[in-house]
């Protein structure tokens, strides 16, 4: 599993660019199938959530439009101000022609439609198919500078998607979930709305993680990517995961709300205290890395990070002891306590122990025999073997606000 760090350091230069990449690598189809399919689940997940903010508007349920409201909007600020800031970074050390004006105004259309990621997502594809029509021709300089400017933009989408997950989508399913098991069921296609939002954040959340996995791997020259099986086996693994946890963590808050806040608190603190032990141990303890260790502890309330070269298989073992302990307390007092009907008792309680389950199955498959470096991937998973240090692949800088990773030669991810 490699461990993750931001990055501030990279210069975009000529000089690097056109001969940066072996010949062997290229943008193919299935890459172009995930651009695609991340911009569905990202247009689906927004579009859900403001038609609902609409109707709740509609109904005057002032408390959860107020709330479905504030979840977009948030996120939307920080996605612009991020996005337009690198852009113009981008500008200041391009290299190549400069960017039209329509392209800007088309940009900023975008940003301002809450479509930011889209935008980017276009990018990239333009800059895949450019690569791959400079390929076509011959031309390997070419082809390399694009491919080179798609890592570049995918890194930058990975990032900014990896921000709209944990403060859009997460916090947009739980309050679904809570108005789902709270309000009264009248208006049926507000209903099946709800359901449709609850499904695409879900989708949202999962699909960034396996993005990630992939676009971390793309930023070192001599990794093989995921393969379609690996990428949607790991996925598959995330939805479970990430499906189970949002169970238990919403259907306590549909129980206490008040109380849920306090529990995440304090699961925060334990990530939060965890990741800085880790980062001490390996001598890495200032400022930046502080607060980077903050925003990897919000995610952990979801999800699995590692942060620091340490050997997989124990941290996978304490983190997600930790979360079946907390999963299991939070859907015993929510069955014991919910005033539903015994159906959604008997559907609940199993659904929730099925989905860890075959998240952790599907995640040990994935390691096991999916992973681009299996052979090497295995032993490290379940021997808990450290590489030398010798072995790490130095680090590619992609952009000056992407994230990066020090992979092993034998770590996983």
């Amino acid at each position: 599993m490699e461990h993750y760090s931001l990055q501030h350091n990279v210069q975009r230069t000529s000089e690097d660019e056109p001969d940066a990449l072996p010949e062997n690598l290229r943008f193919n189809a299935f890459d172009f199938m995930c651009l695609i399919y991340s911009i569905i689940v990202y247009c689906a997940d927004i579009g859900t959530d403001i038609y609902l903010c609409y109707e709740y508007s509609s109904s005057d349920e002032i408390a959860y439009f107020v709330l479905t409201l504030v979840f977009l909007l948030v996120p939307f600020l920080a996605i612009l101000g991020m996005s337009l800031r690198w852009y113009l970074k981008d500008e200041e050390k391009r290299d190549v022609s400069q960017t039209s004006n329509k392209q800007w105004a088309l940009r900023l259309l975008l940003h301002l439609l809450h479509m930011g990621p889209v935008a980017r997502y276009i990018e990239a594809l333009r800059y895949g198919v450019m690569s791959r029509k400079a390929m076509k021709r011959g031309d390997q300089k070419e082809r390399r500078q694009f491919y080179q400017l798609y890592i570049y933009e995918d890194a930058d989408i990975t990032l900014l998607r990896l921000v709209e997950s944990y403060t859009e989508a997460a916090p947009q399913l739980l309050l679904q979930i809570y108005i789902v098991l709270n309000a009264t069921r009248k208006n049926q296609l507000r209903f099946a709305f709800q359901i449709l939002s609850i499904t695409t954040s879900l989708c949202s959340i999962s699909w960034t993680m396996t993005a990630f996995a992939r676009s971390v791997r793309l930023q070192y020259e001599n990794k093989r990517n995921i393969s379609l099986g690996g990428t949607i086996v790991h996925f598959l693994s995330q939805l479970c995961l990430v499906g189970s946890r949002i169970m238990a963590v919403g259907f306590l808050a549909s129980l206490f709300p008040l109380w849920i806040g306090v529990v995440c608190v304090l699961h925060w603190l334990l990530m939060f205290t965890w990741l800085l032990v880790q980062r001490n141990k390996a001598g890495c303890v200032d400022l930046p890395e502080t607060f980077v260790s903050g925003i990897f502890a919000v995610m952990m309330i979801f999800v699995f990070f590692n942060v620091v070269e340490e050997p997989t298989k124990k941290n996978y073992v304490l983190f997600y002891s930790v979360i079946f302990v907390e999963n299991t307390v939070f859907i015993m007092v929510w069955f014991f306590h919910t005033p539903l009907g015994v159906v959604f008792k008997v559907v609940g309680l199993p659904l929730h122990f099925f989905l860890f389950v075959s998240g952790v199955s599907l995640l040990c498959l994935y390691y096991m025999k999916l992973h681009p470096e299996c052979e090497s991937i295995s032993n490290n998973f379940w021997q808990s073997t450290l590489p030398k240090k010798e072995e790490t692949v130095e680090e590619t800088n992609i952009n000056d606000s992407s994230i990066s990773a020090e992979i092993p030669d034998n770590s996983a991810v």
